[in-house]
C-alpha cells in the first residue's frame, strides 16, 4: 500500500511505527570544501524506526508527537514534535489508537 494512502487512514492520536531513511551524517562533517573521497565518508543514509503518536500530515511531511496529555479530553496538549519528510518513509504501521 502506498505511504500517502496509509497516512490518509490514520487518525490523530493513533500510535504508529515509521520506518524511514534519515539523510545526514554520523560524524562531524566538514563545513568547508572537501574532496570527493572525503564526501564518500561524510554522506550517509541512516535507517530509523520512530514510534510516536500521529498528529497529521501535509503534502510533503508527516507530523508526529511524543506525548499527549489528556486531562481534558476535549482539549489535549501535545509535546515532543517530530517532522518526517514523506519521501523518506519506507513503511507506516498503525500500532494502536
Amino acid at each position: 500500500m502506498k505511504i500517502k494512502t496509509t497516512l490518509k487512514k490514520l487518525k490523530r492520536g493513533d500510535v504508529v511505527s515509521i520506518d524511514w531513511i534519515d539523510a545526514g551524517d554520523l560524524d562531524d562533517s566538514p563545513s568547508s570544501w572537501f574532496s570527493e573521497a572525503d564526501a564518500e565518508k561524510v554522506f550517509k543514509e541512516i535507517p530509523v524506526e520512530t514510534i510516536a503518536v500521529y498528529f497529521g500530515h501535509g503534502k510533503e511531511n508527516l507530523f508526529l508527537v511524543r506525548d499527549v496529555e489528556r486531562q481534558d479530553i476535549k482539549s489535549p496538549f501535545f509535546n515532543g514534535a517530530c517532522i518526517i519528510p514523506i519521501g523518506c518513509i519506507r513503511s507506516v504501521e498503525k500500532l494502536s489508537n
